[in-house]
């Protein structure tokens, strides 16, 4: 099985993109502070959350998640 990267990979990707945590946060309805937590793996977003990230980088899941 693979190992979750979610952190990691979202840390990196919304880099890549050169999106602001907080512009982010809005483009997917939470504040800058849960983005934060997202990719310092201090919690876990809800899977409804997981969808709108990988909506608005136009990516799959698999490509945010592992």
């Amino acid at each position: 099985m693979k190992n979750i990267n979610l952190g990691k990979n979202l840390r990196r990707i919304r880099r890549l993109e050169d999106i602001t945590q907080k512009t982010l946060g809005e483009l997917v309805g939470v504040k800058a502070a849960a983005i934060s937590s997202y990719e310092n793996n201090e919690s876990y977003p809800s899977l409804e959350i997981i969808v709108r990230l990988a909506e608005v980088f136009n990516i799959s899941l698999d490509e945010l998640i592992f």
